[in-house]
């Protein structure tokens, strides 16, 4: 069949694994699945959507659609103008609730609590870029697209640092990629909002490679081929 337990065949299917996909990609299905109680069951399908909707569609979502907007009306210099509004500060208050929450299951070692927390720190950077419509205020407001932009380009270096426990490879990587690898990676505490500005207005930015890769349905039948099973676990 298509499944594996974690405890069969074990140093077999982590070499072709590693052949297959990046470490991060595993890294991060282990850890959102790891066991609480008994042995996890994995399916490579489980595997393409959780890379497809977390690690592609929300944290590599977030970074490419806040740089290329940016990059795209301001250059590759982050805008000095427009101050915090109740909306930005509404934001900051909720990435320290989770991020708070966040710290607290990794010291637990509930690990897949925590990737679940850090998933949601992602996803509340998408619903605010969402909510606030940058690529419409650049036509309307361009002080109050340039302050929701450096706002973003900082939650990005936050959702990296928060990721080098869960996907290290990527997050230092997409630093590197941003320009913003200078930056400390101390692990944020408390107040989030100084913690958010050290990207400053006329630092350098650039636009990241795709963090990660959206697989397919024949990446799909092209990992199960390599693995020596059937197209179809029916």
């Amino acid at each position: 069949g298509g499944k594996f337990s974690t405890t069969a065949r074990r140093g077999v299917f982590l070499d072709a694994a590693l052949r297959a996909l990046p470490s991060d990609y595993w890294r991060y299905w282990l850890l959102a699945n790891a066991p609480e109680s008994s042995d996890v069951t994995f399916t490579f399908e489980s595997l393409v959507g959780t890379v497809n909707a977390d690690l592609n569609d929300t944290f590599g979502n977030f970074c490419l659609r806040v740089t290329k907007l940016l990059v795209s009306r301001f250059g590759d210099r982050v805008p000095h103008d427009g101050e915090l509004l109740p909306s930005d500060k509404e934001f900051i208050r909720q990435l320290e609730v989770r991020v708070s929450q966040y710290t607290s299951l990794l010291s637990k070692l509930e690990f897949r609590k925590a990737v679940a927390e850090l998933r949601g720190i992602w996803s509340e950077g998408n619903s605010y870029f969402t909510r606030e419509e940058p690529w419409k205020l650049v036509k309307l407001d361009i002080q109050r697209a340039g302050c929701v932009l450096r706002l973003a380009l900082n939650a990005i270096n936050l959702f990296c640092v928060l990721a080098i426990p869960i996907i290290p490879s990527t997050a230092h990587r997409v630093r590197r990629q941003m320009k913003i690898d200078h930056l400390p990676s101390d692990w944020p505490t408390g107040d989030l909002e100084q913690y958010l500005s050290q990207i400053r207005g006329g630092a350098a930015i650039a636009v990241p490679e795709a963090p990660f890769k959206k697989l397919t349905l024949e990446d799909l039948k092209r990992m199960r081929a390599d693995f020596g099973l059937p197209e179809s676990e029916e």
